[in-house]
C-alpha cells in the first residue's frame, strides 16, 4: 500500500478501502476452490446470499501464505507484532522458529496467550481475505518433524531436534489456535465470520 495514511489503516479497513463495492467473491479472493454457492431466502422480500465454507476459505489462505503475524503483550500488558514463517499440517497448531531471546519469546514466556493474523499482503483493496486467530503459545520439542516436513515442502531445509536444543541459537515454538475468524466474504464492510471445521 502506498502513502502514510494506507500505512496505518488496520488491515480490515485497508482491504476494503476504496469506493467502489466489489462482489462477495472477489472479496473473499476464492471462488470454487472455496466451495461457495448462492441461494435465495425470503424474508421482507427476496434477499440473495451467498453461503461460503469458511474452513475452505480459512485453509486456502493459510496454505498460499508463508508468514503468521504474532500479537504478543509482555507482563506489564505491552503489546508487540512479529512476522514469523510458520508450518501446520492440521491449522490448529502453528510451529515456527525464533531465538528465546527475541522481544515476542519473552513476551510469550510471561504471558502465553496471543493473537494472530494471516493474510496476503500484496492483496488489491476490496479482494482481500485474512485468517484470524488467538490461542496459546509455548516453546516445544515436540513437533519438529511437522515443521521440517513443511519445509522442505516448501523448497527449504530440514529441521532436527539438533537445530532447536542445547547449544543451538533458535527453538521450536507452537501456537494451539482456540478461534479462528476470516472476514465474511458476503460483508461488503468489516464483519468477522468465525470458521466452521
Amino acid at each position: 500500500m502506498k502513502g502514510a495514511f494506507l500505512a496505518w489503516l488496520p488491515l480490515e479497513c485497508a482491504l476494503f478501502y476504496g469506493t467502489e463495492a466489489r462482489g462477495p467473491a472477489s472479496r473473499a479472493g476464492f471462488t470454487s476452490e472455496a466451495g461457495f454457492s448462492r441461494s435465495a431466502h425470503h424474508a421482507s422480500g427476496i434477499l440473495r446470499a451467498m453461503a461460503f465454507d469458511s474452513a475452505a476459505i480459512a485453509r486456502a489462505v493459510m496454505d498460499a501464505n508463508s508468514f503468521v503475524t504474532l500479537a504478543t503483550a509482555d507482563a506489564d500488558g505491552r503489546p508487540w507484532a512479529s512476522p514469523v514463517w510458520f508450518a501446520t499440517e492440521d491449522y490448529r497448531h502453528l510451529y515456527w522458529v525464533s531465538a528465546p531471546d527475541t522481544r515476542h519469546s519473552r513476551n510469550l514466556a510471561v504471558r502465553p496467550e496471543l493473537a494472530m493474523v494471516v493474510y496476503d499482503s500484496t492483496a488489491t483493496p476490496l479482494e482481500g481475505q485474512a485468517v484470524y486467530m488467538t490461542g496459546t503459545a509455548a516453546q516445544v520439542t515436540d513437533g519438529i518433524e511437522i515443521f521440517s516436513r513443511v519445509s522442505v515442502r516448501k523448497g527449504l531445509r530440514e529441521w532436527g531436534l539438533d537445530r532447536v536444543t542445547g547449544d543451538a541459537r533458535l527453538r521450536l515454538y507452537r501456537a494451539t489456535v482456540t478461534e479462528h475468524h476470516i472476514l465474511d466474504p458476503d460483508a461488503s464492510i468489516d464483519v468477522r465470520a468465525e470458521v466452521s471445521w
